[in-house]
C-alpha cells in the first residue's frame, strides 16, 4: 500500500525546516584518539629480551610505548649458564616475538638455568592417591610433571585416598617415605597404591535366570572401550563369527539386537543343554555349539510358541537396552566366564 502525503502553506514551510535541521548539513573533523602500542615485558630467569626499533632493554627498561602502527619485535637472549624457554602472553614459542602493532601488549620471557629439575610423576597400582612436591609445582592426579628451577631441592609426598594405601616409590626414590630429590636433570618417580579386601565399601551382585552371559553381556567391549571408559577389549564375549544353524538346518542365524525384553526364556534342561553344545551328537566330547537354535524352536511350544524358529537363542542387547546393567558391569565388576 503507498500513502501519499500533501503539504501547503506554514506546514510545508515547518516541514521543510526539520528536514534540513535533522540532516545536520555538516561533517566533522574530529579523529579518534591514538592507540598506541605500550609494551610490558615480564623476566622470570636470567637474560635479557630487547626491541626493534629500540625502546625496550628488559633487565634495565621493560615497559615502551611506540606510535600506534610500529612493527614491534621481541628477541631474548639468555644469559651464561641459562637457556630461553620460550614466551608467554601476547607471544608463545621461542622465536622472534612480532607484537600486534597497537594497544597494551604483556609478554613474559622465560630462562632456564642449565640443569633445570624436570620432574615427571606416575601413579600406578590397583588403588588410587595423589602425589604432591614442596615447593608447589606437582599436585598429581592433575599436574603430574614440572620444571623447578636448578639447584631447587624438591620432595615428594604420596597420600593414599580412604580405603587404599601407599605401596612405594619406585624410579628415583625407593621406599614408603617422602621421595627427596636430585637437585638437576630429568627426574621420573612412580607412586603405587594399593588396594585390599577393606578398599571395598559394597558388594551387588545381580542375576538373572535363564539367560546367558553372551545375551546380556556378549557387546560389552562395544560399550567399554568407547569413550568416556576407553578400556580395552577385554571382555570374553560375543565372538565375531557368531552363528549357528537354523531349526531346519537350511539358513545360518547370526547374531542380532534384541528390541524387546519381553522374550520366552531357553530352555536350562540337562538332556537339551547338551543339545545346544553338539546338535547332532549330543554325549560327544566335540563342542560344535550348534544346537541354540534347534533346542529353542523345539522348546518354543511350551512357553507359548511366540518364537517357533528358535532364532531368540542368537539374539543379544546392548547399551541402548540395558544402560543400567551396562553401566554397572563397566564400572565394576563382571564374571565373564566359570
Amino acid at each position: 500500500m503507498r500513502v501519499f502525503w500533501t503539504l501547503s502553506g506554514g506546514l510545508a514551510a515547518l516541514f521543510s525546516v526539520l528536514l534540513l535541521s535533522g540532516c545536520g548539513g555538516g561533517s566533522s573533523n574530529t579523529q579518534p584518539p591514538p592507540n598506541p602500542v605500550q609494551v610490558s615485558v615480564t623476566l622470570s630467569g636470567s637474560g635479557t629480551v630487547t626491541s626493534s626499533p629500540a625502546g625496550v632493554n628488559c633487565g634495565t627498561t621493560c615497559s615502551q610505548s611506540f606510535p600506534e602502527g610500529t612493527q614491534v619485535t621481541l628477541n631474548a637472549t639468555p644469559a651464561a649458564g641459562f637457556s630461553f624457554g620460550g614466551w608467554s602472553g601476547a607471544c608463545t614459542g621461542t622465536g622472534a616475538c612480532v607484537l600486534p602493532t597497537s594497544g597494551a601488549q604483556s609478554v613474559t620471557a622465560s630462562f632456564m638455568g642449565s640443569g633445570a629439575l624436570q620432574v615427571t610423576v606416575t601413579l600406578a597400582g590397583a588403588g588410587t592417591g595423589t602425589v604432591t612436591s614442596a615447593p608447589a609445582g606437582i599436585d598429581c592426579g592433575t599436574n603430574c610433571t614440572h620444571t623447578f628451577s636448578a639447584g631447587t631441592q624438591v620432595t615428594l609426598t604420596a597420600t593414599p585416598a580412604a580405603g587404599f594405601s601407599f605401596g612405594g616409590w619406585s624410579g628415583v626414590c625407593t621406599g614408603t617415605g617422602i621421595c627427596t630429590l636430585p637437585t638437576s636433570g630429568d627426574q621420573s618417580v612412580t607412586a603405587s597404591f594399593t588396594a585390599s579386601l577393606q578398599s571395598i565399601n559394597h558388594i551387588i551382585f545381580m542375576a538373572q535366570e535363564n539367560r546367558g552371559f553372551d545375551h546380556y553381556f556378549g557387546h560389552l567391549n562395544a560399550y567399554r572401550t568407547a569413550p568416556p571408559y576407553n578400556l580395552p577389549a577385554d571382555v570374553n564375549g560375543t565372538p565375531l563369527d557368531a552363528s549357528n544353524p537354523s531349526f531346519d538346518g537350511t539358513t545360518i542365524v547370526t547374531p542380532f539386537l534384541m528390541t524387546s525384553v519381553c522374550v520366552e526364556n531357553q530352555s536350562p534342561s540337562w538332556n537339551e543343554s547338551h543339545t545346544d553344545y553338539n546338535r547332532n551328537n549330543p554325549v560327544s566330547s566335540v563342542a560344535t555349539m550348534d544346537g541354540f537354535v534347534y533346542i529353542s524352536a523345539k522348546d518354543a511350544p511350551s512357553n507359548g510358541g511366540f518364537d517357533l524358529g528358535g532364532t531368540r537363542a542368537m539374539g543379544y542387547y546392548d547399551q541402548t537396552v540395558l544402560p543400567y546393567y551396562y553401566f554397572m558391569a563397566t564400572n565394576f565388576a563382571t564374571s565373564d566366564r566359570w
